[in-house]
């Protein structure tokens, strides 16, 4: 199921909830969960949700695109904002904002 996210269904990335996702960073990977799928405001026509990752302390990353791999998605780039930080780990966010018909 690997490719662009964009053409990724909002209830794949709901079925890897609580899994592993390696985002590559150079030449090594660091872990990150998926801890949450939230849902934001959706119509016929558009569709928002916010993924929320869970990093380690010692391996921060900084905003930008990251290749993520999952088991059951496969390969995907996705855009991830550090959140927030507390004893557990770091929180990172990618923000989906699309148009249910994809070819408008």
């Amino acid at each position: 199921m690997s490719g662009d996210p964009l053409n990724l269904p909002k209830a794949a990335f709901a079925e890897a909830v609580g899994s592993s996702f390696r985002a590559r960073v150079g030449p090594d990977a660091i872990e990150l969960e998926l801890a949450s799928l939230r849902d934001g405001i959706e119509s016929s026509v558009v569709e928002q949700f916010t993924l929320m990752f869970r990093g380690p302390l010692d391996a921060p990353l900084r905003q930008g695109t990251y290749a993520l791999d999952n088991a059951r998605i496969g390969e995907i780039p996705l855009f991830l904002v550090p959140v927030g930080r507390d004893e557990r780990g770091y929180e990172y966010e990618a923000v989906f904002n699309r148009f249910v018909d994809q070819s408008v």
